[in-house]
């Protein structure tokens, strides 16, 4: 059994942002931020409960280098939904 996973328009928008940094670099950026959300996305659909650590107020964070993302859970509803999104590329080479 899967849950629900919302990514809501202002993190989607930020992604998107995300994805414009790594135009700029060889293509490797690209492919790893899209690994990093195939990840998490696959995580957070099968087994968000198990995935990344928990926060106060409900709230669990999940890395998956070179992305973080927050989110919450409706266990009852078997929804999840990002409510935070940080892309950091590190020190390159």
């Amino acid at each position: 059994m899967t849950y629900d996973l919302t990514w809501p328009a202002p993190i989607r928008e930020r992604l998107l942002d995300f994805y414009g940094q790594t135009a700029q670099g060889t293509g490797r950026e690209t492919a790893e931020l899209n690994k990093a959300l195939t990840e998490i996305g696959e995580s957070l659909e099968r087994t968000p409960t198990a995935a990344g650590e928990s926060r106060n107020g409900g709230r669990r964070v999940m890395i998956v280098s070179p992305l973080s993302v927050e989110y919450v859970i409706d266990d009852g509803a078997r929804h999840v939904t990002v409510i935070r999104v940080h892309y950091s590329r590190g020190k390159r080479p």
